[in-house]
């Protein structure tokens, strides 16, 4: 995921016994990587709007 504009706040769940939630702040530039086969969510956190470009495998 690698946001154009805006601000994003992005994570994922571990599958592991842990459950673990990983996330991150996303500016204009950033970039975060998605295990593959795991929950993962993104949504706006900013005052306007965001625009991202995601890459997704089966």
């Amino acid at each position: 995921l690698t946001v154009l504009e805006g601000s994003l706040y992005a994570g994922f769940i571990t599958s592991n016994m842990d459950n673990k939630l990983s996330t991150k702040v996303l500016d204009k530039g950033d970039v975060f990587v998605f295990p593959q086969g795991l929950i993962r969510f993104q949504f706006n956190n900013g005052t306007q709007n965001a625009v991202a470009l995601a890459a997704l495998s089966s």
